[in-house]
Protein backbone atom coordinates (compact mmCIF):
# COMPACT_ATOMS: atom_id res chain seq x y z
CA UNK A 1 0.00 0.00 0.00
CA UNK A 2 1.42 3.38 -0.90
CA UNK A 3 1.95 6.09 1.70
CA UNK A 4 -1.10 8.13 0.67
CA UNK A 5 -3.36 5.08 0.95
CA UNK A 6 -1.87 4.28 4.36
CA UNK A 7 -2.52 7.82 5.58
CA UNK A 8 -6.07 7.79 4.21
CA UNK A 9 -6.69 4.48 6.00
CA UNK A 10 -5.30 5.93 9.25
CA UNK A 11 -7.60 8.93 8.90
CA UNK A 12 -10.58 6.65 8.29
CA UNK A 13 -9.73 4.65 11.43
CA UNK A 14 -9.60 7.78 13.54
CA UNK A 15 -12.81 9.12 12.04
CA UNK A 16 -14.66 5.89 12.83
CA UNK A 17 -13.39 5.97 16.40
CA UNK A 18 -14.31 9.58 17.04
CA UNK A 19 -17.78 9.06 15.59
CA UNK A 20 -18.30 6.34 18.20
CA UNK A 21 -16.92 8.58 20.92
CA UNK A 22 -19.29 11.37 19.89
CA UNK A 23 -22.23 8.99 20.01
CA UNK A 24 -21.35 7.93 23.54
CA UNK A 25 -20.75 11.54 24.60
CA UNK A 26 -24.28 12.47 23.53
CA UNK A 27 -25.79 10.05 26.02
CA UNK A 28 -27.04 11.10 29.44
CA UNK A 29 -24.87 8.45 31.12
CA UNK A 30 -21.99 6.57 29.53
CA UNK A 31 -21.70 2.84 29.25
CA UNK A 32 -18.43 2.37 31.12
CA UNK A 33 -17.11 -0.55 29.12
CA UNK A 34 -18.10 0.95 25.78
CA UNK A 35 -16.47 4.24 26.70
CA UNK A 36 -13.26 2.51 27.75
CA UNK A 37 -13.12 0.55 24.50
CA UNK A 38 -13.79 3.61 22.36
CA UNK A 39 -11.25 5.76 24.19
CA UNK A 40 -8.67 3.00 23.69
CA UNK A 41 -9.51 2.85 19.98
CA UNK A 42 -9.17 6.61 19.56
CA UNK A 43 -5.81 6.58 21.36
CA UNK A 44 -4.59 3.54 19.41
CA UNK A 45 -5.66 5.01 16.05
CA UNK A 46 -4.07 8.36 16.87
CA UNK A 47 -0.78 6.78 17.91
CA UNK A 48 -0.76 4.66 14.76
CA UNK A 49 -1.23 7.81 12.68
CA UNK A 50 1.60 9.63 14.49
CA UNK A 51 3.88 6.63 13.87
CA UNK A 52 2.88 6.57 10.22
CA UNK A 53 3.63 10.29 9.88
CA UNK A 54 7.07 9.89 11.45
CA UNK A 55 8.06 6.58 9.82
CA UNK A 56 6.55 6.88 6.34
CA UNK A 57 4.80 10.15 5.49
CA UNK A 58 7.45 12.68 6.49
CA UNK A 59 10.30 10.55 5.10
CA UNK A 60 8.43 10.31 1.79
CA UNK A 61 7.89 14.08 1.79
CA UNK A 62 11.63 14.50 2.45
CA UNK A 63 12.50 12.02 -0.31
CA UNK A 64 10.46 14.15 -2.69
CA UNK A 65 12.37 17.27 -1.53
CA UNK A 66 9.15 18.89 -0.27
CA UNK A 67 9.91 19.05 3.46
CA UNK A 68 11.01 22.68 3.25
CA UNK A 69 7.57 23.89 2.15
CA UNK A 70 6.07 26.31 4.73
CA UNK A 71 2.85 24.28 5.00
CA UNK A 72 4.77 21.08 5.74
CA UNK A 73 7.07 22.86 8.21
CA UNK A 74 4.04 24.32 10.02
CA UNK A 75 2.29 20.95 10.14
CA UNK A 76 5.34 19.27 11.63
CA UNK A 77 5.88 22.12 14.08
CA UNK A 78 2.40 21.52 15.50
CA UNK A 79 3.02 17.80 16.10
CA UNK A 80 4.64 18.03 19.54
CA UNK A 81 2.04 20.46 20.88
CA UNK A 82 -0.82 18.30 19.66
CA UNK A 83 0.65 15.14 21.13
CA UNK A 84 1.15 16.97 24.44
CA UNK A 85 -2.44 18.23 24.41
CA UNK A 86 -3.82 14.76 23.71
CA UNK A 87 -1.68 13.23 26.47
CA UNK A 88 -2.86 15.84 28.97
CA UNK A 89 -6.49 15.21 27.98
CA UNK A 90 -6.13 11.46 28.55
CA UNK A 91 -4.31 11.99 31.85
CA UNK A 92 -6.88 14.51 33.09
CA UNK A 93 -9.82 12.29 32.26
CA UNK A 94 -9.39 8.86 33.77
CA UNK A 95 -12.49 6.69 34.01
CA UNK A 96 -13.30 7.80 37.56
CA UNK A 97 -13.04 11.48 36.68
CA UNK A 98 -15.22 10.97 33.61
CA UNK A 99 -17.97 9.31 35.61
CA UNK A 100 -17.73 11.89 38.41
CA UNK A 101 -18.06 14.83 36.03
CA UNK A 102 -19.77 13.51 32.92
CA UNK A 103 -21.07 16.88 31.69
CA UNK A 104 -17.60 18.42 31.78
CA UNK A 105 -16.11 15.37 30.07
CA UNK A 106 -18.70 15.74 27.32
CA UNK A 107 -17.43 19.29 26.71
CA UNK A 108 -13.78 18.21 26.86
CA UNK A 109 -14.44 15.33 24.47
CA UNK A 110 -16.15 17.70 22.03
CA UNK A 111 -13.10 20.00 22.11
CA UNK A 112 -10.62 17.19 21.54
CA UNK A 113 -12.73 15.70 18.72
CA UNK A 114 -12.94 19.11 17.08
CA UNK A 115 -9.16 19.49 17.32
CA UNK A 116 -8.67 16.01 15.83
CA UNK A 117 -10.95 16.81 12.92
CA UNK A 118 -9.20 20.10 12.31
CA UNK A 119 -5.83 18.36 12.30
CA UNK A 120 -7.02 15.70 9.88
CA UNK A 121 -8.41 18.35 7.54
CA UNK A 122 -5.07 20.15 7.69
CA UNK A 123 -3.15 16.94 6.97
CA UNK A 124 -5.44 16.13 4.05
CA UNK A 125 -5.06 19.63 2.60
CA UNK A 126 -1.28 19.65 2.90
CA UNK A 127 -0.12 16.05 2.60
CA UNK A 128 -2.57 14.35 0.23
CA UNK A 129 -1.63 16.51 -2.77
CA UNK A 130 2.09 16.08 -2.05
CA UNK A 131 1.83 12.31 -1.66
CA UNK A 132 -0.60 11.81 -4.53
CA UNK A 133 1.30 13.48 -7.31
CA UNK A 134 3.78 10.65 -7.74
CA UNK A 135 6.64 12.75 -6.43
Amino acid sequence: MDVLAQLAAAHAQIQASILRLEAIARSDQPDRSELAIVRWKVIHASRARWRLLEEAVYPEIERRALAHRPDVVALRADDAALIDRASKHVAAWDSGQILDDWSEYQKAAARIVSAMRERQAHEKAVLYPLLGDGG
